[in-house]
């Protein structure tokens, strides 16, 4: 008789126990808010690379639902597009920590506020994410927060208009927030034409704004070939005539000449190759 009641018990426990479900966009649903509403508190949405948009004021509305939107690509290969006309993710129904957006670029959109993500009274988990290139009206082009606290890990938030982060928010650890978005977008080593932002790298030549691309900019460069042989330098090369960038595509012989004590190649034998060559003292591997 004992035997037979824990098993009685054990199926009614069972039987009040769902299983968590894994569900796959575009193969099950083709848009990422179709699986969204066919979902269920702790399911997965695995999304396959492409861009994804909607058609209404958002894109993706999590609903309150405690589930993981997860890419199964790089963020720039599965992206989250609000076209120019639409908020792109919406948490606005209490969601909490086990909500979770995962491996996307978020960008493209359009609205009042929250032009990327907007949370109301809702805390959920971005991680891994790259948000970029909205735009809000009001405030909070990349993330606009209204009495929540979204945690935010290993994300960049860049190049969102008016501002990046409108509101409070949580930042642990690892993440970006920056005005403009880092040319080597695609994570080769190499800013160019490959990248998703800027269009133009000359763009990101004027690293002062002074409205030249010139010599006195720093910001970060591709390969530079340096007599037969090619390095990655830090400070800007630029045509100081024509401000045109000198990373790919420019002419090897605008780049400063080679010396032994200049370790930084910046083109100045200085202080700082000094520190370099100190900090390498001893014996080589």
């Amino acid at each position: 008789m004992r035997h037979i009641c824990t098993s009685i018990v054990a199926t009614l426990v069972l039987a009040g126990t769902s299983l968590a479900a894994t569900i796959n966009v575009p193969a099950d649903y083709t848009t990422i808010q179709a699986a969204v509403d066919a979902a269920s508190g702790g399911d997965v949405i695995l999304v396959a690379p492409g861009t994804y948009t909607g058609t209404g004021n958002v894109v993706v509305n999590t609903d309150g639902k405690a589930i993981t939107i997860r890419a199964t690509g790089t963020p720039e290969q599965t992206i989250i597009h609000g076209g120019g006309a639409r908020r792109v993710i919406t948490c606005s129904s209490g969601e909490g920590a086990d909500t979770i957006i995962e491996g996307f670029t978020i960008t493209g959109g359009y609205t009042y506020d929250g032009g990327g993500i907007r949370c109301s009274s809702s805390s959920p988990t971005i991680t891994g994410c790259t948000i970029s290139d909205n735009t809000a009206n009001s405030g909070g082009g990349g993330i606009y927060c209204y009495y929540s606290s979204p945690t935010l890990t290993d994300t960049v938030v860049c190049g969102n208009d008016s501002d990046q982060i409108n509101g409070s928010w949580i930042d642990n650890g690892g993440n970006t927030v920056a005005d403009e978005c880092d040319p080597d977008s695609d994570g080769d080593g190499v800013p160019d034409g490959e990248d998703a932002f800027p269009d133009d790298p000359n763009e990101w030549a004027d690293s002062d704004g002074d409205g030249v691309g010139d010599n006195e900019d720093t910001a970060p460069r591709g390969p530079c070939c340096v007599g037969t042989g090619c390095m990655t330098i830090t400070q800007a090369r630029c045509d100081e005539g024509s401000g045109t960038w000198l990373g790919e595509g420019g002419s090897c012989d605008d780049c400063p000449a080679s010396c032994s004590g200049d370790t930084n190649g910046d083109g100045v034998v200085d202080i700082e190759d000094l520190l370099n060559m100190m900090g390498s003292w001893g014996a080589c591997p």
